[in-house]
């Protein structure tokens, strides 16, 4: 009961402070659960310590967003297309949870509630309440979008590719 309180208390915040834009939330990031990446092809994401969180043994990404959020909005057929792309595939389980929707968007059906789980990932991973939120494995996480003031969705996309690249070789099919 106490978690439903705290992620319907998240959403209301949200909702009423909108949204986040690369920066202004991203330092509030602990420093002790994120590193930056180090010398890879990933250059917006932070670098956790936390093992590759998986379904069915494929690593799982997750964008956390609203409707209201212009930045969210910006990024979020480009985050979908490339998601798709790689769990059509089958090499990962990918979601886009609106919190203020309450819905997958990756999804045919539209969800009523977002799992508690799921709310527990965006906590932990970004406790400020930011969004758009990006959490790709557990191992990779940002808050804001990277290339949007250059309002280049090309760099996007890439980073998104390079970081869904980086889980596959990092799980070496040991997952």
């Amino acid at each position: 009961m106490r978690l439903l309180y705290t992620a319907t208390l998240v959403c209301l915040v949200l909702i009423a402070s909108g949204c986040v834009q690369q920066g202004e939330k991203e330092a509030t990031i602990s420093t002790t659960l994120a590193k930056p990446v180090g010398e890879t092809d990933i250059k917006s994401f932070r670098k956790t310590n936390d093992d590759i969180c998986t379904t069915d043994g494929k690593p799982v990404i997750r964008l956390y967003s609203t409707t209201g959020c212009p930045h969210c909005v910006w990024i979020k057929e480009t985050y979908d297309s490339v998601a798709k792309e790689y769990a059509d595939a089958g090499k990962i389980v990918a979601h886009h949870w609106e919190l203020d929707t309450n819905d997958d968007t990756l999804t045919e059906e539209a969800e009523r509630s977002i799992p508690a789980e799921e709310f527990v990932f965006y906590q932990k991973y970004n406790p400020s309440g930011g969004v758009p939120t990006f959490v790709f494995g557990c191992r990779y996480i940002r808050v804001g979008n990277a290339y949007e003031r250059a309002n280049n969705l090309t760099a996007e996309r890439q980073e998104f590719r390079n970081a869904i690249e980086a889980l596959l070789r990092e799980s070496g099919g040991r997952l």
